[in-house]
């Protein structure tokens, strides 16, 4: 696995991507209510979103042709609802993370398959999505009111497997 050269590890990606999420938060969801919609933040900054047959391997995608206007994700229409969200924010993810140093092509497609998993790219969109969609804050805030992993889970919009990796993750940062 390659790291972009400004990150010298694993733990300084995933705190950058965390940092970037938190700040998108902050700035483009007041409603400060969950489940977060990445969808509407991800219009609320400029890319549009589209729902589409995309095939068999393809969970999603995020395009920017040189010139042509307004990034836009694509999105597998079979997806279950929490790995649409999951998705839209991933591919949210690409976008924030890419866009400040890319002003011509960008495109990333995210497959069903794991042949990207270790990628460093992959591994930042990943904790760009899980920051966004489940805050530290907030499962702390839910924990603390007693509610279980499952009740957590579905307050968020996630798969409770999503929110066993999300906390692991936590607890590893700590």
């Amino acid at each position: 696995m390659t790291l972009p050269s400004e990150f010298g590890s694993i733990r300084e990606l995933r705190r950058n991507a965390s940092e970037l999420a938190e700040a998108l938060l902050e700035a483009n969801w007041p409603e400060n209510s969950y489940p977060v919609d990445p969808i509407l933040i991800a219009n609320r900054v400029g890319v549009e979103t589209f729902s589409a047959q995309l095939g068999n391997d393809v969970f999603g995608m995020l395009v920017k042709p040189a010139g042509s206007g307004r990034p836009q994700i694509f999105l597998d229409a079979d997806q279950p609802a929490n790995r649409f969200r999951f998705t839209a924010a991933h591919e949210l993810g690409h976008y924030v993370d890419r866009s400040s140093r890319l002003d011509g092509d960008m495109a990333y497609i995210d497959k069903r398959s794991d042949n990207d998993r270790g990628n460093a790219e992959e591994i930042w969109a990943n904790e760009f999505a899980g920051n966004l969609l489940m805050p530290r804050a907030i499962i702390q805030q839910l924990e603390s009111e007693g509610l279980s992993q499952f009740q957590i889970a579905d307050q968020l919009g996630v798969s409770f497997d999503a929110l066993k990796y999300r906390l692991r993750m936590l607890a590893n940062a700590a």
